[in-house]
């Protein structure tokens, strides 16, 4: 949907940083559109230089940097003031706590309308930026999260909810065969073990011990599996420690950070994602697209992008249920292809990329009109 009375609206985006992660994929996906859009006249502001999505570079966008000296720095309050009245946007859409924090200020001040995207979980910790981020979100004149839950938690009743859009490179269409072989030549003999996958980063939230304690006991019991895990983080050292403990280094490799995610899910058979919250997770679109049947923990907006008929949803940390999960699907290989075709045809319809910007378009509208 084009804009309204062929206006151009100007948007100045700030976020803290284009690092890995769901947040910065789907600015990255809103500006390579918006970019080519004669509709609209983007900026961004980034508050870091470390760019992971080099590719930004290449949009047609100026790129301005403000980037903290100290913790609260006032002189990033100047920065943006000064570019808003270069700029002239008719919005600021920051994507963060910290961005919210300097962008709220600047425009009340200048009676620009700003949108706070800040939620990126469905839920709400005990904690200090948590609470700091519900102030700042009562105080945003919009509110823009990637699932109901999210706003629910932070208590907003009246805000936008715009999912995530995944690239069409993680659709598979391989035959079984196709998919053994290429299992083959990218993890070698598996054995004709089944391959479970997750995309995760070593963080706290990311509950990987839970997933080990259901693992051990089995293959205490005889189950042939293989499990990869794509991500990395503060906590590596002391997982790789608890697959040793285990006795599941056999079983579990660590690869890191992937640039070809895609193929890794392809060769899987089954998807798993043990968290403590999620909004709407990229990782978990990404294996639906790719056609994998998905076993998640019941946790934030997960429950608002799969169905009962692709997925099977697990207590946080209660490593037994998710036991008795695994050993239900994992022998199951028919059960498994309905859940996948099932995650694939939800993927198709509701989270493509030219969905998720068709929507925020229609957001902005409703915004600016």
């Amino acid at each position: 949907m084009s804009c309204k009375n062929n206006m151009i609206i100007k948007i100045l985006f700030f976020i803290d940083s284009l690092a890995c992660g769901g947040k910065e994929r789907q600015l990255l996906e809103i500006l390579k559109v918006l970019s080519k859009d004669k509709s609209f006249n983007i900026r961004l502001i980034l508050m870091s230089k470390k760019i992971f999505f080099s590719e930004v570079k290449q949009f047609n966008i100026k790129i301005d940097y403000l980037v903290r000296d100290h913790k609260i720095d006032l002189s990033i309050f100047s920065g943006l003031y000064r570019i808003c009245k270069s700029f002239g946007p008719e919005i600021i859409h920051t994507w963060d706590n910290v961005t919210s924090f300097y962008a709220l200020p600047v425009a009340k001040l200048l009676r620009i309308k700003m949108v706070n995207g800040s939620i990126r979980h469905g839920i709400r910790l005990k904690k200090l930026s948590h609470y700091l981020r519900m102030i700042s979100l009562h105080l945003s004149q919009y509110v823009l999260a990637n699932s109901k839950a999210g706003l629910a938690a932070n208590k907003i009743r009246n805000g936008f909810v715009l999912y995530n859009g995944i690239a069409p490179k993680f659709t598979n269409e391989f035959s079984i065969q196709e998919k053994l072989t290429k299992r083959g030549k990218l993890l070698g003999n598996t054995e004709k073990k089944q391959i479970i996958v997750s995309v995760a980063n070593f963080v706290p939230y990311k509950d990987y011990f839970t997933v080990f304690e259901a693992l051990k006991n089995l293959k205490k019991e005889g189950f042939k599996f293989y499990y990869l895990i794509i991500g990395d983080g503060p906590l590596k050292d002391k997982i790789q420690q608890k697959v040793n403990d285990l006795e599941l280094a056999d079983r579990i490799k660590l690869l890191g950070i992937v640039e070809n995610v895609e193929d890794y899910l392809a060769v899987s058979d089954i998807f798993l994602h043990s968290s403590k919250g999620e909004g709407c997770s990229n990782a978990i679109l990404e294996a639906m697209f790719s056609g994998l049947p998905i076993i998640a923990t019941r946790v934030g907006g997960t429950e608002e992008i799969t169905t009962e008929d692709n997925s099977v949803l697990f207590e946080y940390k209660n490593s037994e249920e998710l036991g008795l999960i695994l050993k239900s699907l994992l022998p199951d290989r028919e059960l498994q292809q309905k859940m996948g075709k099932c995650s694939k045809e939800i993927a198709q319809n509701r989270f493509t990329i030219t969905r998720m910007l068709a929507n925020y378009k229609e957001i902005i509208n409703q915004i600016i009109y």
